[in-house]
């Protein structure tokens, strides 16, 4: 089965301009992925994406485009790994960890030390940011903190 068809969406969308950014992933009307490639007037236009490879440009109206859940096939497709209850991923000093909060339905983000200054903080795991649900408010987050593209 294709990364699109177990991706789940949303039946209403959510998605304001105000949230996008060049690079973010979205699904277009018919459920195909799509990266953010420009935007045109008051439209974005993508480049579309079926299972990883470019097949041809489209302009998809904002109305129309869906944002994804972020799932943890996600978290695997970018290369994190299962630590207990969390996906972390080690960087410099620091492991980046999500955590999926059932009662209420999002993901929260934590950063734990690993070479603390003072090693009574490493391996505590503080609260950074919660309300965390779809794959663009993911990707976001990543570059606002590392300056660069979550994917692989």
């Amino acid at each position: 089965m294709n990364e699109q068809k177990k991706i789940r969406t949303m039946s209403n969308n959510n998605i304001k301009a105000n949230e996008l950014r060049i690079g973010n992933l979205l699904l277009d009307r018919g459920d195909k992925l799509l990266r953010l490639d420009y935007w045109d007037f008051m439209k974005p236009a993508q480049r579309m994406f079926v299972e990883g490879s470019e097949v041809h440009p489209l302009t998809e109206d904002l109305e129309y485009c869906k944002p994804i859940i972020l799932t943890d096939e996600w978290f695997k497709k970018w290369g994190f790994y299962k630590d207990g209850e969390y996906w972390s991923m080690g960087i410099f000093d620091y492991k980046y960890c999500f955590k999926y909060r059932d009662w209420a339905n999002n993901w929260a983000f934590y950063q734990e030390y690993t070479d603390s200054p003072d090693p009574k903080d490493d391996g505590k795991k503080y609260p950074i940011s919660f309300d965390i649900q779809y794959v663009h408010q993911l990707q976001n987050l990543w570059y606002s903190l590392l300056h660069e593209e979550i994917e692989q």
